[in-house]
């Protein structure tokens, strides 16, 4: 069907109006795109880092059903920068309902890809989610993904995540880790 839908496009390539020929250049190419990533998303295990790193560049040229398999692929796969760049485009979409897709991978082994696991958490503002950063507090021993943890419950701005940023405050002893604190305590929702 693309491949019509291709054909039928083709002539207006050459239209006369600069615009439709414009605007036929562009449904071209993401017809082009839409049928690429069809075929490509089974070989997608079987590709290089750089290949799957540009197709999940690529994502928003996808259809939302592949856009959504080529998400799980790249969060399951075995390469930290796919993992990590996927969470990425995630966070380019701004899309909450990713939350449970990316949840788990604050716990990957790989810094990076907990670092940008947080700054997608803490982009929404979600309640539920204090309770689980809050306990990473004491287990996150990268200091970039520390940051990126910090800055996410202030965000969120939790009460309850109070004690536990104290609590590190009072042990920490490296201005910048102690600085995040300091403003992440500030941003949470506080009564008088």
């Amino acid at each position: 069907m693309i491949t019509e839908l291709i054909k039928k496009l083709k002539p207006f390539l050459m239209d006369s109006d600069i615009k439709v020929a414009e605007k036929a250049g562009k449904a071209i190419h993401r017809l082009q795109a839409k049928a690429f990533f069809e075929r490509m998303l089974g070989e997608f295990p079987k590709l290089s880092e750089e290949k799957k790193t540009k197709l999940i560049n690529e994502l928003k040229a996808v259809s939302p059903k592949n856009y959504l398999e080529y998400i799980n692929l790249g969060l399951s796969d075995e390469n930290k920068y796919v993992r990590a760049l996927t969470v990425k485009q995630i966070i380019e979409f701004n899309d909450p309902r990713m939350i449970e897709k990316v949840l788990p991978l604050i716990n990957d082994s790989e810094s990076i890809v907990r670092k940008i696991a947080y700054e997608f958490l803490g982009l929404f503002g979600i309640e539920k989610l204090a309770p689980i950063l809050n306990k990473k507090l004491e287990q996150e021993n990268d200091p970039d993904a520390l940051l990126s943890l910090i800055d996410a419950i202030g965000s969120i701005g939790h009460l309850d995540s109070l004690d536990f940023l104290i609590a590190m405050l009072q042990k920490e002893t490296r201005a910048g880790v102690r600085g995040k604190l300091v403003e992440a305590i500030g941003k949470l929702k506080v009564g008088l």
